[in-house]
């Protein structure tokens, strides 16, 4: 279920990360076309509207590709980091960082918003719903 949130007069990327470090996941929709946008934009990229709102996901999508990332040598860093695109029940696809993903092909699974995971990182979290 989305949870309409007005807009604000900061930027729209300043906008999605307040909202980030308070453990939502937000992406905007178009009040004119009604499509859903992410990553934060100033105009629609369907129809050109500037009339945006912000919403909250639900956090909830299907994994459409993965890959694991090995870092060897980075001593302050994770040893290996999953990336997943995932594809969220609200339309959006991302980027997103899987915590302790299971082994074997996960394409095609449940994933969810791990809230308030690694807000230093760019991407949000998820974990595979098992």
């Amino acid at each position: 279920m989305m949870q309409q949130v007005g807009s604000s007069s900061a930027s729209p990327e300043a906008e999605w990360r307040r909202r980030r470090e308070s453990g939502r996941l937000s992406f905007q929709r178009c009040r004119a076309c009604c499509a859903a946008i992410f990553y934060p934009r100033a105009i629609c990229t369907h129809c050109g509207s500037q009339d945006l709102i912000f919403c909250d996901s639900a956090g909830v999508g299907r994994v459409e590709s993965f890959t694991m990332i090995a870092r060897p040598g980075d001593p302050g860093a994770e040893s290996v980091v999953a990336l997943a695109i995932v594809q969220l029940d609200e339309g959006i696809k991302l980027m997103a960082k899987l915590v302790d993903p299971p082994d074997g092909d996960i394409i095609g699974m449940t994933a969810v918003l791990v809230p308030k995971a690694r807000l230093h990182d760019d991407f949000p979290s998820f974990r595979i719903k098992t």
